[in-house]
C-alpha cells in the first residue's frame, strides 16, 4: 500500500540532509505529520514500531521551525541557504508547505512565518509578480 510506505519513510526524512531551508522544511514535515499521526493513531506507533515520543518530536518541530523562521529574511522571502538571497521559488516551496501541513492537520501553525514578516512576505511576493511580469512584456 503506498500511503504505508509514505507513513514508514517518514522518520527517515526527520532530520535535515543540509543546511539549506528546504531539507530543513523537509524535517519539519516530516516531524509534524509524523506527530499528528502519532497522537490520532496511536496503532501506528506499534504497527510501525516506532520509537519517537512525543516530547522527541515536539524538540525536532521546534527546532526545525526556529532554524526555518531564522532563516527568513527581513524582506519576508528565504533564500535556500544561509547568506544568498531570497528566492522567490524557495519562498513559495517554504510558504506552500507550511499551508499544507495546517490543512493536513487541521491546525494553524501561527509560529511558523515569523510574526512581523508575515506582510512582508506577502510583499515580496507581490514585488516579484510585479518584476517578472515587466520582464515578460517588455
Amino acid at each position: 500500500n503506498p500511503s504505508w510506505m509514505i507513513i514508514r519513510s517518514l522518520p527517515t526524512m526527520a532530520t535535515p540532509a543540509d543546511d539549506d531551508v528546504i531539507s530543513h522544511m523537509q524535517a519539519y514535515y516530516s516531524n509534524k505529520l509524523t506527530k499528528h499521526l502519532l497522537d490520532n493513531n496511536p496503532q501506528v506507533r506499534t504497527i510501525l514500531s516506532w520509537k519517537q515520543d512525543a516530547d522527541t518530536l515536539t524538540r525536532n518541530i521546534d527546532a526545525t521551525l526556529a532554524k526555518i523562521q531564522s532563516l527568513q529574511l527581513s524582506d519576508g522571502s528565504w533564500a535556500w541557504f544561509k547568506g544568498m538571497e531570497g528566492s522567490r521559488l524557495i519562498t513559495l516551496a517554504v510558504v506552500e508547505a507550511l499551508v499544507r501541513m495546517n490543512i493536513l492537520t487541521g491546525q494553524k501553525d501561527k509560529a511558523a512565518i515569523k510574526r512581523g514578516q508575515s506582510n512582508a512576505c506577502i510583499i515580496f511576493a507581490e514585488r516579484e509578480q510585479a518584476r517578472v511580469k515587466l520582464k515578460y512584456r517588455g
